[in-house]
């Protein structure tokens, strides 16, 4: 089973790109933890799968503003408000957490 499309905002309900992680590291690393766990003791579990990668997209208003032909693509649904619950290429934080549990379930895959 994989764990998949769970996200949340950043910090302080922000949808500015600029704006602090914190919240959000602490969530997905005690996800990952459990998800890790499960797949390491009893094989139910086989990975995970965050809700979204924007990349190098940013919303065109730093506000939350919805999406509209033309926009970079931030990893959140048109019919959302863009930005949220994207993780950015300048979120390091979060990309150190997703790092981390990329690496443990990749050494999983050799663990006798």
């Amino acid at each position: 089973m994989v764990l998949e499309e769970f996200g949340l905002g950043r910090d302080g309900s922000s949808y500015d790109p600029r704006s602090t992680v914190d919240i959000r590291d602490k969530y997905f690393r005690a996800l990952f933890e459990i998800v890790y766990e499960m797949a390491d003791v009893n094989q139910t579990m086989s990975g995970v799968n965050f809700w979204a990668w924007g990349g190098e997209g940013r919303p065109s208003n730093r506000g939350g503003g919805w999406w509209s032909k033309g926009d970079q693509f931030t990893g959140d649904p048109p019919h959302e408000r863009q930005g949220w619950y994207s993780v950015y290429d300048t979120d390091i934080s979060t990309k150190s957490v997703i790092r981390e549990l990329a690496k443990k379930f990749y050494l999983l895959m050799f663990k006798e």
